[in-house]
């Protein structure tokens, strides 16, 4: 892994976790909707549905048409549910990738990475928030640069 894609992982981290709960969310509406449609039997009979519209001289099986429909259903759901499943694995070893190489880091490294990549803060803001609640003290900019310099070759050197 080069440089440039682990700290296109990084900041793209929050977004990609996020999107990861939102296609795992659908995936199981998708199945619920699935198991409701494969649950529908009461399907009422053809002389019951608009049975006091008279005939235009067509003929129409309106059981066969609710049949037909009710498999475009189930096959445009089993379709979009394989979708989300390759999808929802792209996404889950991106976030694990990342997890994991964040796992590497000792804790301050790891604050300020994720401070500086993930919530896109400057490292004067670093230097003077986060740097100040771990240690009680500030920390200049260039001392941040070569914390975050050190931590992403660790995590590169994995």
């Amino acid at each position: 892994m080069s440089k440039e894609e682990l700290i296109k992982l990084l900041k793209e981290y929050r977004e990609n976790n996020a999107k990861l709960k939102l296609r795992q969310r659908e995936k199981r509406n998708c199945e619920k909707e699935l198991n409701n449609i494969q649950a529908e039997i009461n399907m009422s009979t053809a002389y019951e549905i608009n049975s006091d519209i008279r005939s235009k001289n067509q003929t129409s099986n309106k059981v066969l048409n609710s049949v037909i429909q009710k498999e475009d259903r189930e096959e445009k759901i089993r379709q979009r549910i394989k979708e989300l499943k390759k999808e929802i694995f792209i996404l889950k070893n991106k976030v694990a990738d990342v997890d994991i190489r964040l796992e590497s880091l000792y804790y301050k490294e790891r604050e300020i990475l994720a401070a500086y990549y993930v919530d896109n803060r400057s490292a004067e803001e670093i230097g003077r928030n986060i740097y100040y609640k771990l240690y009680q003290r500030t920390c200049t900019q260039d001392n941040i640069y070569d914390i975050i310099k050190k931590s992403t070759k660790r995590m590169l050197n994995l």
